[in-house]
């Protein structure tokens, strides 16, 4: 990965699509759909984004105007006057959010880990530190649906979501005459207010 000296933003976006809208399907399939909203609805030359990423972690490259495979030196169409020196990277979701929403109430861990270490690779391949916003920094959207700045200075997603205690499983009672009378029986020696 090569990264021209020019680019100097890395910008995040959402696709605006609702959870689980084409779930399970591949990143290359999702970008060939956003491809054709961009090209066939808007009239652009090409999809808007350098790459994508689904809820579950698949990636798709995308703007790849001269077809040499290399998608970071593409100038991109994602905001208006910030195009030519920006790396646009997109996230599947986002559907009815808004700018101030938290990430996790519209994107997985999965995508948190990539859209992470995608723009440490970023930098890492620039040699320098580009700066990392949102759509909605640039332009009045909600688009990516989170603040940026919050977001990367916040820790991964990626550690498991703690486990809700559950109330012990009531324990079965056996069926027929034996029951009901145990069942009688037990009703009537348990103390109240237990």
């Amino acid at each position: 990965m090569q990264i021209p000296a020019h680019k100097k933003t890395i910008m995040v976006h959402c696709l605006d699509t609702p959870k689980g809208w084409r779930l399970g399907q591949s990143a290359d399939l999702i970008m060939a759909e956003v491809t054709r909203w961009h090209v066939k609805d808007n009239g652009w030359s090409g999809v808007a984004y350098a790459m994508l990423c689904t809820p579950e972690g698949d990636t798709a490259k995308g703007r790849d105007l001269d077809g040499d495979g290399d998608v970071w030196d593409e100038t991109g169409a994602g905001a208006r006057g910030w195009n030519t020196n920006t790396i646009h990277l997109a996230l599947q979701g986002g559907k009815g959010g808004q700018a101030t929403d938290a990430f996790s109430d519209h994107f997985t861990p999965a995508q948190d880990k990539w859209l992470r270490e995608t723009i440490a690779d970023i930098q890492k391949a620039a040699g320098r530190d580009l700066k990392v916003i949102g759509h909605n920094q640039v332009a009045k959207k909600a688009c990516p649906c989170f603040d940026v700045p919050t977001w990367l200075a916040q820790e991964p997603l990626t550690k498991p979501i703690p486990q809700i205690a559950q109330e012990p499983a009531a324990t079965p009672v056996p069926r027929g005459f034996w029951a009901h009378t145990f069942a009688a029986f037990a009703r009537f020696f348990t103390p109240k207010g237990n």
